[in-house]
């Protein structure tokens, strides 16, 4: 299990430090009008696939542990084949509504936004699929087929074509990398019943807990990037701009608690499956205690070098925006949000959706309207407070819900 740990954390690792670098570059290089709209097409990709997660890879990760053997695949194939349509739907759908815009760059942008949407969410079923089988190590190939073709995609194109540095562009390049890696760490053998006439009637057993995992991943979306939207939508893209570049100091952090939470679920459910509840309880709390460990780490780093931060990336083009006080609040907001990451984990693995959904609905309600309070009355960087608050419902209730002793009992399964 260790091993599996060390190879997920590498995997990330590597995601995570290639997603830092090209946003410090991109903050350097685009306008940031231009960066707005990739961190916001970016943020909306998080909320897709978080829709499917819930859906596909939630069950997957806590079904297929304690599933017999020769149900392993076919529940893999059952749950895989609507993620892969769901897909294909979210690209057809940005591609209808890129028809309708007007111009060339819009057009472009949609495109290529509703490819990147598409297959990004493809690849994070992917990569939950993967670590339900315990192959940490075909995601961590993936992931670093993933890297190398966007890093060097990306870099040719902009070498070769020094006025692409335009977001349709950078979208077009992920989303080929995201192919690659997909294919990469596919198994061929799940892949053979790609659509049937059955496809609903055999995904209806899980509906009745993906349902509660679909409404708690969207409201708890909602409340972490929320502010996205609102923002650009009320200020525009370009005032969301220095919202993005503090958070892309936080950023891998972020990443890595979803990360950490595909891997220990299906963990967790084969623990619980075995009975060994207390043993499942330890990797909650060390998860969340080893994840608020790297936020304080990297909040030292940034703290430390501020000086050297702030004058090389945010000066040029973000020397008007209190970027010192941004970082400090995505710091709180962010290490709030990774004191639950174990017990949320669990709570999934226990499969209590319901209760964790009602959890995230409360958290969007307080971080949306506190957000569009902040947005409308005082200044954007205050929204992150929002952000904060929201995060801090969402962890009391998980505590709450975890420290209730019938929860630990694991719901039917179907």
């Amino acid at each position: 299990m260790i091993g599996r740990y060390v190879r997920a954390v590498a995997s990330q690792g590597v995601v995570s430090a290639f997603h830092f670098v090209l946003n410090i570059a991109l903050i350097r290089l685009l306008e940031p009008a231009e960066y707005g709209l990739f961190a916001l097409v970016f943020a909306v990709a998080f909320i897709v696939a978080s829709v499917s997660n819930a859906l596909f890879t939630v069950p997957l990760s806590v079904l297929r542990p304690g599933s017999p053997e020769d149900q392993q695949t076919v529940l893999e194939q059952k749950l895989t084949t609507p993620a892969l349509v769901f897909g294909a739907a979210a690209a057809m759908f940005t591609l209808l509504a890129s028809i309708l815009l007007s111009g060339t760059e819009a057009t472009l942008l949609g495109t290529s936004a509703g490819l990147f949407i598409a297959t990004f969410l493809v690849r994070t079923h992917a990569r939950g699929a993967g670590y339900s089988r315990f192959d940490a190590s075909a995601v961590l190939r993936a992931d670093l087929v993933y890297v190398v073709a966007a890093a060097s995609t990306i870099v040719a194109v902009f070498w070769l074509w020094p006025t692409a540095r335009v977001a349709w562009v950078l979208f077009l390049a992920l989303s080929a990398a995201n192919l690659a890696s997909i294919v990469t760490m596919t198994p061929r053998n799940t892949v053979g019943r790609i659509l049937s006439a059955r496809l609903l009637q055999n995904y209806e057993p899980y509906w009745v807990h993906a349902r509660w995992a679909l409404l708690g991943a969207v409201s708890t979306m909602l409340a972490a990037q929320g502010h996205s939207l609102v923002i650009s939508l009320v200020k525009g893209a370009e005032s969301f701009a220095p919202i993005a570049a503090g958070f892309a100091l936080l950023g891998p952090a972020r990443v890595l608690f979803g990360t950490i939470q595909n891997v220990l679920r299906p963990e967790m459910a084969r623990t619980l499956n075995e009975g060994q509840r207390q043993t499942a309880h330890r990797q909650a709390l060390f998860a969340s205690a080893g994840m608020v460990a790297v936020v304080l780490g990297l909040a030292g780093f940034v703290a430390v070098f501020w000086n050297v931060i702030s004058t090389q990336l945010y000066e040029d083009r973000y020397g008007d925006e209190p970027m010192g006080t941004i970082v400090a609040y995505w710091v709180v907001a962010t290490l709030v949000a990774a004191t639950a990451t174990g017990p949320n984990a669990l709570l999934q693995a226990l499969m209590r959706f319901r209760s964790l959904s009602l959890v995230g609905v409360g958290g969007a309600i307080v971080g949306l309207s506190l957000v569009t309070i902040a947005v409308l009355t005082t200044s954007v960087p205050t929204t992150i407070l929002a952000v904060a608050a929201a995060e801090a419902t969402m962890a009391v209730g998980t505590f709450w819900l975890l420290l209730r002793k019938k929860m630990l009992r694991v719901e039917a399964r179907p």
